[in-house]
C-alpha cells in the first residue's frame, strides 16, 4: 500500500469510526417510535410522521377515504371525521384518550371489539404504537396536511 493510500485510509477511518462506535455504544438511544429531543423530553408527536403510518397500515382499509370499503361510517384519515360524534361517541376526543373510542378499541382484550379485528389479517397494534397513539391524543390529536397537499 502506498503512503498516499495509507494516509487516505487513516483519514477515512478517523472520520467514520467515532460516529459508528458512538452509535453502537449508546444503549439509551431513542427508538424511531419514541421521538425524544436532546434534553430527554418528549417532542410533540406528528400525525404524518408518527401516527398516520400506523393508521394507514391497520385502519384505513376499513376507516379511510374509500367509501366502497368504509365500515361503521367512520373515517380516521381526517380530523373532522375522526372527531365527529356518532351515537354520542367520537373515535378521537382530542386531549382525552380514555374518552376516545379508537383508544378503547385498540386496547381492549375483547376479541369481538378489538381493532384491527383478528379476521382482518392485519397485525395487532403493538404496545409501543398504542403508547404513541395515546400520547398523540393527549397532545390534541392534531392532523397536519400531507406534505404533497400542503
Amino acid at each position: 500500500m502506498s503512503e498516499v493510500n495509507r494516509i487516505h485510509a487513516v483519514v477515512v477511518a478517523s472520520i467514520l469510526a467515532p460516529p459508528l462506535l458512538l452509535g453502537f455504544a449508546s444503549e439509551d438511544a431513542p427508538s424511531p417510535a419514541s421521538p425524544i429531543n436532546a434534553s430527554g423530553q418528549d417532542d410533540a408527536l406528528q400525525y404524518g410522521r408518527d401516527i398516520r403510518p400506523i393508521l394507514s397500515d391497520r385502519c384505513f382499509l376499513c376507516h379511510g377515504p374509500d367509501a366502497a370499503t368504509q365500515m361503521a361510517d367512520l373515517r380516521l384519515d381526517s380530523f373532522a371525521d375522526a372527531t365527529r360524534e356518532l351515537d354520542g361517541l367520537a373515535a378521537i376526543v382530542p386531549g382525552d384518550p380514555e374518552a376516545s373510542l379508537l383508544f378503547e378499541r385498540i386496547t381492549t382484550d375483547d376479541p369481538h371489539d378489538v381493532m384491527p379485528p383478528p379476521k382482518s389479517g392485519k397485525r395487532a397494534i403493538s404496545d409501543d404504537e398504542i403508547d404513541l397513539i395515546r400520547r398523540w391524543i393527549e397532545q390534541g390529536a392534531e392532523y397536519e396536511a400531507h406534505w404533497a397537499f400542503g
